[in-house]
């Protein structure tokens, strides 16, 4: 019997890329245009879908919006590694392709502006009875962006008050003024800052840490990744490697690692910001903690629900087998808790109010996989994981 357990679980461990990825990939590619400044802004659009291709039709549900920023004349296609590791998980993408060209020089300003406005007008494409998006978009979004875009993602967060977060990727000061270091201060949403400690490109010490001291969010996070390029962000793009190439120091770490560094944090923590999922807000504090790839810091003004105190329960049978159902227990006799999980992709698939010492709930309608726990009583908070054989 022992034996069966330990192969059942190994089983259902292979299969949870599966689980966690529900969704198949859409792509448009379109070109809104901003009337305010006259000017037309190409952009590529991924998104959920049952049906990957051209587009297919967006699946049912309503997804946070992602803004992304490309590097200096970097194609957006090099970002593929986003998109294929975060549609699935049901999250929509947008690409702006402006600014891409080597000459005239990239303006930085207008880049920002377009990022701006681009999660302005998606998000009126929820409520556009003719768009393919409508009633799709999720009111929660965050603009991102790597070296070049990133610098603009800085400018666009300064002067936006309908995102969410601000996430960079080796983000590089631009040449604009006021510098994306000089706009920190005006920042106040969440922020998280990836850099790579081996960037030669834009330098951590003038560039990602400047902005990161000088920013004036509530709650910030800057991850370093021991070895890492600047380039290695994407994947690879010839101008990005013909100008990291002759860069002092180079990368110690592959692009695979690189990656996988960046998408072990980062999911969890749009799945918290974008999808309220308390549970990944967990996991990404605990891998800040203790994960020897990365070196970090994080400043947050009692806000975040690391912070919160927590309350003693006890869940049984963890694994679950056979039926279903769990037992929850705890030593005080609660008027009233809430009881919540999540999917690993932060979709909450079960919300009851129970009482008293001891109750147990019926999950026989989820399917196999690994789901997120938590528990809220009388202000405070319990959070496991719970395993479904």
């Amino acid at each position: 019997m022992k034996q069966k357990f330990i192969i059942l679980f190994l089983l259902v461990f292979s299969c949870f890329h599966l689980f966690a990825q529900p969704y198949q990939i859409g792509h448009r590619s379109t070109t809104y245009n901003d009337p305010f400044r006259n000017r037309d802004i190409p952009a590529h659009i991924y998104y959920p879908s049952n049906t990957s291709g051209d587009n297919v039709a967006v699946a049912n549900g309503s997804f946070p919006l992602l803004v992304f920023g490309h590097g200096f004349v970097m194609a957006y296609s090099a970002y593929k590694n986003f998109w294929d590791s975060l549609v699935p998980l049901g999250y929509i993408m947008i690409f702006p392709t402006t600014e891409g060209s080597l000459f005239p020089t990239p303006d930085h300003g207008e880049f920002g502006e377009d990022l701006n406005f681009l999660n302005i007008k998606m998000k009126s494409e929820n409520t556009n009875t003719s768009s393919p998006f409508y009633q799709k978009i999720s009111d929660k979004s965050a603009i991102m962006g790597h070296s070049m875009g990133g610098g603009a993602s800085f400018l666009a967060a300064a002067y936006n008050t309908d995102i969410n977060a601000l996430i960079t990727f080796a983000a590089a000061n631009t040449n604009t003024n006021p510098s994306s270091i000089d706009v920190c201060p005006n920042i106040s949403v969440p922020s998280l800052i990836f850099y790579g400690a081996n960037d030669g490109v834009a330098s951590p010490t003038s560039n990602q840490l400047p902005m990161y001291n000088a920013l004036g969010s509530s709650c910030k996070t800057i991850i370093g990744i021991n070895g890492g390029g600047h380039c290695y962000f994407a994947n690879y793009n010839l101008n990005c490697y013909s100008g990291e190439i002759v860069t002092t120091p180079q990368p110690t770490i592959s692009r695979e690692e690189q990656h996988k560094v960046i998408f072990d944090f980062l999911t969890p923590y749009l799945n918290f910001i974008l999808k309220d999922s308390f549970s990944s807000e967990q996991v990404f504090i605990d891998s800040l903690n203790n994960s020897s790839r990365i070196t970090f810091q994080r400043q947050c003004i009692n806000t975040q629900l690391d912070e919160i105190p927590k309350v003693n329960f006890n869940i049984y049978p963890n694994p679950l087998m056979n039926d279903y159902f769990l037992t929850i227990y705890s030593d005080e006799n609660h008027e009233s808790y809430s009881v919540k999980l999540k999917d690993y992709s932060g979709r909450l698939v079960f919300n009851e109010n129970c009482s008293g010492q001891q109750d147990k709930i019926d999950l026989r309608f989820l399917s196999r996989g690994l789901y997120f726990i938590y528990l809220e009583a009388d202000n405070k908070v319990f959070s496991a994981k719970i395993l479904l054989l």
